[in-house]
């Protein structure tokens, strides 16, 4: 006869063992159960895969009507902003852009020589500067004053730095 034992710990577990084996056993036979091949399931599928259709139908049309706004977005914002990227030189920290040969920005009438340049070729469009920061992540440049510096001198208008290996927080 089987004697329980005197442990608490091993009350526990040995009616928990057969619990398992329960369980296990029920596991097994699963596959051997499977759905019958009833006319009510087989109406019941045919059903589903009506309803599958219709959503399926329903998504696509969603999904072209999400394309085709994105694409209008897209087109708007194009149409609305007018961008120009400066560019900060890893060799001496010099603010300059590319038009197509590099022009450099000195100081702060430089900028709003460009910043009135730019707003008369934009024909109301609102501006919109990148400042890229040198790709090469060795470059001491720009010093903490250079960047002060063209902090001030963008003042005004929308801009952003852009640092290569993540997004600013500005």
């Amino acid at each position: 006869m089987i004697q329980l034992p005197k442990r608490s710990v091993t009350r526990f577990f040995i009616p928990l063992i057969d619990v398992l084996i329960l369980l296990f056993c029920v596991f097994l036979f699963l596959p051997m159960v499977g759905q019958g091949d009833t006319p009510d399931s087989s109406l019941i599928t045919k059903a589903d895969t009506a309803d599958k259709l219709k959503i399926a139908d329903s998504t696509s049309q969603l999904l072209k009507e999400i394309e085709k706004l994105r694409a209008e977005r897209t087109e708007a914002f194009k149409g609305a902003v007018f961008s120009r990227v400066l560019e900060i030189d890893s060799t001496n920290g010099e603010l300059f852009f590319r038009n197509p040969d590099k022009s450099i920005l000195k100081n702060k009438d430089d900028v709003s020589s460009l910043i009135n340049q730019d707003k008369l070729s934009s024909k109301g469009k609102e501006l919109f500067y990148m400042v890229l920061y040198p790709r090469d992540l060795d470059s001491s440049y720009p010093t903490r004053g250079q960047r002060e510096n063209y902090e001030r001198w963008l003042n005004g208008i929308v801009w952003s730095f852009d640092f290569p290996g993540f997004i600013s927080n500005r």
